[in-house]
C-alpha cells in the first residue's frame, strides 16, 4: 500500500477493512505532530533480537528439531497430500 501525507489541522480517524471482511478491521487515528514536543529516541533492538534468534536456532539444532522440521516440510512439499 501507499501512504500519502498532507498537513492536518485536526485528528482524523480511519477504519481499514482487510479482505472485505468486516470482522477483520483496524482503526487508525492520525493527528498533527506537536513540533515543540521532545522527540523520543528510537531504540535499536536489533542486537537483542539477533541474540534471541541465534539462541533459538542453537537450541533447535542441538536437539535435532530443526533438521526434523526441515525434513518434514520437504516431504510435505514433495508429496503434496490433499489433507
Amino acid at each position: 500500500g501507499h501512504v500519502v501525507l498532507k498537513p492536518l489541522k485536526a485528528e482524523q480517524q480511519y477504519r481499514v477493512c482487510f479482505g472485505g471482511d468486516p470482522a477483520m478491521t483496524c482503526e487508525v487515528a492520525v493527528k498533527p505532530v506537536d513540533l515543540d514536543a521532545t522527540a523520543v529516541p528510537i531504540v535499536d533492538a536489533a542486537p537483542e533480537v539477533a541474540a534471541e534468534k541465534a539462541d533459538a536456532k542453537g537450541y533447535l539444532e542441538s536437539r535435532g528439531i530443526l533438521q526434523f522440521v526441515q525434513g518434514l516440510l520437504q516431504v510435505v512439499i514433495k508429496e503434496r497430500p490433499e489433507d
